[in-house]
């Protein structure tokens, strides 16, 4: 739905494809005026641009339960060797991987500069190379737009990418590659037809055919064109290789977990996890000590969690996977007055507000969340817990988000309606992550968006409905020199607040994705009431901001997680995370009304 024709945003059709270095990609009109209300016209141009070809830099974070980071680095090195022979058999330097100067666990790959000799070619014969059926330039071939985007951030194409091509390419032959932008010609139709109804294409770079016209599209599976050069920058082909010893993830998403600084034997929660990225870093900094509960709404995606957690070295007794809605994790209101007359008598109970779950030590805590993890499927992951509030040390939330951060992008299909839907899910999972932590505990809040309805706003919303959180300036390691950051954006936050969150800004630094991160403490507990035994307060209600009351949202398929999986991002960010289907939250009608099974997460 989010690629239906974009013709009021790109004007008149064209009938010549685009170089890749001029393209911007298309907004739809109500969510370009939504960012420019909150960016300024000309920093969203700037973003356009950056946003439309890759970050000029890969990272890699090595996986140290299974190796040390300069065993992997000598193990990748070798693995991309013959990418370097190919580089260097055109006449360009393959770039070697470096140790990040800053950050323990991560690897750093600079892309290669593209082609001198290719690019001159392009600008002396602009108007001939990008013409789909110009007789003297090699052949033509267009490929999808998740294609096209998986090419610019360094993969080949194989046989089910290849959207249209030229009647004589043979195997071996030379070809042009260009990518499709809207997704409306018909596979296997003609290159004139395309051409003539003016679909819109860029133009991305050059290739070697690996099999015929005919079996791009009989074959199902297989290599079909071998990518030689490329208009931007060359990235390292990654995938599949060092399995279980590395993990390919954008610098700011490796970032988080770091952030959060989780220790051994700490309880921590991931509520939007998968594919897990976020949760292997944690595992590992946790060096499989405590336990990780990792949350996804989808069960095919909870599983691959777990595989990749199995894959990684990350015991199943310390990796506990959840195959459920993250708004609908808490008791409910009777279970939590039974839990409560169970644990009072013990006299872990405190006269001061506390309720006894912030006074019970680490290990109750962390029997009390095993319990609740009581119901597993025969796929290995566990269905509907309900844990008791404020039992979690650390809780990491990288909740669905417009993902408008992602590179490379070659259209944005993104409404400014997704936007204000993202943010109202982003608030109910906002009150269960609060709900959860325990006092003197630690909260990340992240996104791969440049939305300041779905950062800033965010963490205003926090400050504004939980008094007992606190927001505080991230580790000083991650403003080091080795990582330039942005501050939070003025008038949206406090000078003050705004410099204690991490914005970061492809157009401060070209080798990032669009991400913030902001950090909070939890100073109290959020159960203030004395009498209250784990019951609601009802002097919490979740706002907008304004004071309006946020009504419970039917929850929505991630559109990070689709827009992950089409750009290829580092974070396999095939994301970053959380899967999310349609389950209705039944309303109450009264601040005393609490669904019979699971705790309310407007808190009316």
């Amino acid at each position: 739905k989010n690629l239906e024709p974009l013709r009021e945003t790109t004007g008149k059709r064209q009938r010549m494809a685009i170089d890749i270095r001029r393209h911007r990609p298309p907004l739809r009109p109500d969510l370009r005026e939504l960012l420019e209300e909150q960016l300024g016209a000309d920093r969203l141009e700037t973003l356009l641009e950056r946003l439309a070809t890759p970050p000029r830099t890969t990272f890699v974070r090595a996986n140290l339960l299974r190796a040390s980071r300069a065993a992997v680095q000598v193990e990748l090195q070798e693995a991309l060797a013959p990418w370097e022979q190919a580089l260097r058999s055109g006449g360009r330097e393959a770039s070697t991987v470096q140790q990040h100067p800053d950050l323990d666990d991560l690897l750093v790959i600079e892309h290669v500069a593209p082609s001198a000799q290719r690019l001159r070619d392009l600008d002396d014969n602009e108007s001939a190379v990008l013409d789909l059926t110009a007789k003297e330039q090699d052949l033509a071939v267009i490929v999808d737009q998740r294609c096209g985007m998986a090419v610019l951030r360094g993969a080949d194409i194989f046989v089910r990418g290849v959207l249209l091509s030229a009647a004589g390419v043979v195997e071996g032959c030379s070809v042009r590659v260009f990518a499709d932008i809207k997704g409306e010609a018909l596979r296997g139709s003609s290159l004139e037809e395309y051409k003539r109804c003016g679909h819109p294409c860029v133009f991305i770079g050059w290739g070697e055919s690996r099999v015929s016209r005919s079996q791009f599209f009989s074959r199902t599976e297989g290599l079909g064109i071998k990518v030689s050069a490329r208009v931007v920058a060359d990235a390292p082909p990654l995938n599949g290789l060092l399995p279980g010893k590395m993990y390919v993830q954008n610098l700011p998403s490796a970032i988080v977990a770091k952030v959060l600084r989780p220790a051994p034997d700490d309880l921590v929660v991931d509520l939007c996890a998968a594919p897990g990225g976020k949760t292997t870093h944690l595992a590992q900094m946790m060096q499989g000590r405590g336990l990780l509960v990792a949350v996804d709404r989808t069960v095919s995606k909870a599983v691959k969690l777990r595989e990749t957690g199995a894959a990684f070295g990350v015991a199943d007794d310390f990796l506990k996977v959840v195959a459920a809605d993250s708004t609908r994790l808490l008791l409910s209101k009777e279970a939590r007055l039974e839990l409560a007359k169970k644990l009072e008598p013990s006299g872990a109970a405190k006269n001061d507000g506390q309720h006894a779950l912030a006074c019970l030590p680490r290990e109750r805590r962390r029997l009390l969340a095993l319990e609740s993890l009581s119901s597993m499927n025969e796929r290995g992951v566990y269905a509907s817990p309900s844990f008791p509030p404020e039992i979690f040390d650390k809780v990491l939330l990288d909740p669905p988000c417009s993902a408008l951060g992602l590179r490379p992008r070659l259209v944005i299909g993104t409404k400014a309606k997704e936007v204000h839907n993202a943010c109202k899910q982003q608030r109910n999972l906002l009150f269960t992550a609060v709900y959860l932590l325990r006092p003197g505990g630690y909260m990340t809040y992240s996104t791969c968006t440049i939305s300041a309805a779905e950062n800033e706003d965010m963490v205003k919303f926090v400050l504004d409905s939980f008094p007992c959180m606190e927001l505080i300036a991230a580790p000083s390691a991650t403003s080091s020199k080795g990582i330039p950051v942005s501050t939070g954006l003025e008038g949206r936050l406090s000078k003050d607040q705004a410099a204690k969150v991490l914005r970061f800004d492809p157009c401060e630094n070209d080798g990032y994705t669009g991400f913030f991160v902001a950090l909070f403490r939890k100073t109290e507990s959020v159960l203030k009431r004395e009498d209250s035994h784990l019951g609601i307060p009802l002097d919490s209600r979740s706002t907008d901001g304004k004071g309006a009351s946020v009504k419970p949202q039917r929850p929505r398929k991630r559109q990070s997680d689709r827009d992950r999986d089409d750009a290829g991002s580092g974070e396999n960010e095939g994301g970053n995370e959380g899967g999310n289907e349609g389950e209705d939250r039944q309303a109450a009608k009264s601040p005393d009304c609490v669904p019979p099974k699971r705790m309310r997460h407007d808190n009316r």
